[in-house]
């Protein structure tokens, strides 16, 4: 049966990072389909290498054409962002006022990291793409490379867990440099000589 309540935590599809295991997906309560057909999540605003305790806001889409004929579709997504070293959560992820999200600790074997979601019954009806901002602040000391998991699902409001459409995304995204490299005369010359 669909969760009918905010989802559960841990449902990423993160992979098996650092000793800590894989999570799972929201095809076990989202299911009856192929996983990533027909559709997509993705991260928007993301920056190509983040700058520690910089705050980011992300915009979130689910693209589906699979409900299209549901009138009462629903939508949803998780994220979560964890280290690349150790797969424990980083950074801060917050909710953007009116954006129909929320954030909750990770549980099990996932107590290190954070999630924010949307609600249930968010952007119920709504035609394709669906949007949601969120807002993640980098960690300040930075950890090196960061990873973010999200999942995505596109329901067709129906009654039990068939005819749902269950994408995931991962991203990996390095910690800007920002260590000054120094020189020396000769170490220019040597740029120059033959």
């Amino acid at each position: 049966m669909a969760y009918d309540g905010n989802p559960p935590t841990n449902r990423t599809g993160a992979g098996a990072i650092g000793g800590k295991p894989a999570e799972s997906l929201c095809t076990s309560c989202h299911g009856g389909t192929a996983v990533n057909v027909g559709g997509s999540v993705e991260i928007i605003g993301l920056p190509a290498a983040y700058v520690p305790g910089v705050a980011y806001d992300l915009t979130v889409r689910v693209t589906s054409g699979q409900t299209a004929a549901n009138s009462g579709r629903l939508w949803g997504f998780e994220l979560t962002v964890v280290e690349g070293i150790n797969g424990n959560g980083t950074g801060t992820l917050a909710n953007i006022s009116g954006q129909g999200t929320s954030t909750a600790a990770g549980t099990g074997n996932f107590t290190t990291r954070s999630y924010v979601r949307s609600n249930s019954g968010n952007h119920s009806g709504a035609a394709s793409p669906v949007d949601w901002q969120v807002r993640w602040t980098a960690p300040d000391p930075a950890p090196g490379p960061v990873h973010l998991f999200f999942t995505g699902v596109a329901a067709n409001g129906a009654s039990g867990a068939n005819g749902d459409w269950t994408y995931t995304g991962n991203v990996v995204i390095p910690q800007a440099s920002t260590g000054v490299q120094g020189s020396t005369w000769s170490g220019v010359k040597a740029l120059f000589v033959h």
